[in-house]
């Protein structure tokens, strides 16, 4: 699976309000790794 499709997934699986933070930190966690790594 793509990672845009991944994305969609995840969208359309939770209400976005309530998970844009838990995605966001996510998204955090990936920069950080990507700068470790």
């Amino acid at each position: 699976m793509s990672k845009q499709l991944q994305l969609l997934f995840y969208l359309k699986n939770c209400c976005f309000s309530s998970c844009f933070c838990v995605h966001f930190s996510h998204l955090v966690l990936l920069f950080t790794a990507t700068l470790l790594f």
